[in-house]
């Protein structure tokens, strides 16, 4: 039987597919739509006459247009080959006739695949080397187009503002483009001044606004003559800049594994205590005042008043300043009822105080013995739980820090 060679130059509607035997005489020449059916079609005509013999085919693309006759062959368990364009191009200057269709390029296929034995056989590709390729491609055409855009960008301002242009490195710095979006000439800069320009880069959440803000002026008092078309060249360098900042934004969307949510930030070692303001202050009082009315009226116990105070504190604790503790705690024992056959909280506070000649700390206090059994009470980390923090509360409200 005899052996076939079947050369077919792939294009994106349609296939020209020549089949030449060992002598290089051509045996079918024929177009073919690129479909499925028309394909398999082809492939049964080109396997007829060989019958048991071998067929060797060749094509010039191994993506695009070429992909499903690819597939095909593979599925067929055919032996396929690939010669790159270039190389048919140079091999079809040794043939004859000056014109270039797509029956001679499937002719100069055929013929190399049946010549050569330096090309090397093409194998369908994998699943994950397929995924891997979807998933890289726009990533680079998005690159492409940013490094585009900022070529672009630098050279029209180049033809204007020189010395803007070689003050920042645009390829790397956001806070550069975010400036050009608003601020392209030398005389815009001059009249809004390093002062108010870094506070403008400010509320973008610029870094080194200040330092940005002194050279871009130092830029702009370089240069006093304005350049014909400044005023039309400054708006084309706004939108290049405007149009880079979105592929940056776009690139960073497109990010394989990204689920949409912006990046969690890593937890700090050590926060700082959030400051009470005077909503949160108000509310407290607010608070404490409820709960001592409800045990004046007797629809709490004591135990049971004293151990929500003891809550309510905690919660305060852990989110106002050192200062305001004090004053919190002067004002919790306002609302502090006496208990009957006890002495007030204001008298066992005062009587410790004159104990002590009035030498304790700000803010401290002697233990109350009714406060033993209570959560909490005695421990240094009752409400804070902060280190070098102690802070003791008389009158039933148990140990704060």
């Amino acid at each position: 039987m005899p052996e076939l060679w079947a050369g077919t130059d792939a294009g994106k509607a349609a296939h020209h597919c020549t089949v030449i035997d060992t002598n290089g005489a051509k045996v079918l020449s024929r177009r073919v739509p690129n479909n499925e059916p028309d394909l398999l079609e082809l492939i049964g005509d080109v396997l007829a006459p060989s019958g048991d013999g071998t067929v060797t085919w060749a094509v010039d693309l191994n993506t695009g247009g070429g992909a499903l006759l690819i597939a095909l062959l593979s599925s067929h368990g055919q032996r396929l080959l690939y010669i790159p364009g270039r190389t048919v191009h140079h091999a079809s200057r040794g043939y004859r006739g000056d014109g270039k269709t797509d029956a001679k390029d499937a002719y100069v296929i055929a013929d190399q695949a049946r010549m050569r034995r330096d090309l090397q056989p093409l194998q369908a590709w994998d699943e994950i080397a397929v995924d891997l390729k979807i998933l890289t491609g726009p990533r680079y055409d998005l690159a492409a187009d940013r490094t585009r855009a900022i070529n672009r960008m630098r050279a029209q301002l180049l033809e204007y503002f020189p010395a803007l242009e070689r003050t920042f490195d645009y390829a790397a710095s956001k806070a550069a483009l975010i400036l050009l979006t608003d601020y392209q000439t030398q005389s815009g800069l001059r009249r809004v001044g390093p002062s108010r320009l870094a506070t403008w880069l400010k509320n973008r959440k610029v870094r080194g606004a200040q330092a940005m803000a002194d050279a871009a002026v130092a830029a702009a008092q370089a240069q006093h003559t304005a350049v014909a078309g400044e005023s039309t060249a400054a708006v084309v360098v706004s939108t290049l800049a405007r149009t880079v900042l979105a592929l940056d934004e776009e690139r960073r969307l497109t990010t394989p594994g990204w689920n949409g949510a912006p990046p969690k930030r890593a937890a700090m070692a050590t926060r700082s205590p959030r400051r009470a303001g005077p909503r949160r202050l108000a509310a407290t009082r607010s608070k404490f005042a409820e709960i001592g009315r409800g045990a004046a009226k007797g629809t709490a116990s004591w135990d049971s008043h004293v151990r929500d105070r003891c809550q309510c504190l905690d919660r305060l604790g852990r989110g106002i300043g050192r200062g305001s503790l004090d004053g919190a705690c002067r004002r919790v024992r306002t609302f502090l009822p006496e208990a009957e056959g006890e002495e007030s909280a204001g008298a066992r506070w005062q009587a410790a105080g004159n104990r002590r000649g009035d030498q304790r700390p700000r803010g401290s206090a002697p233990r109350d013995p009714t406060m033993a059994g209570l959560p909490g009470a005695g421990s240094r980390k009752c409400i804070n739980g902060q280190s070098g923090r102690s802070r003791r509360l008389q009158s039933g409200v148990g140990t704060t820090r």
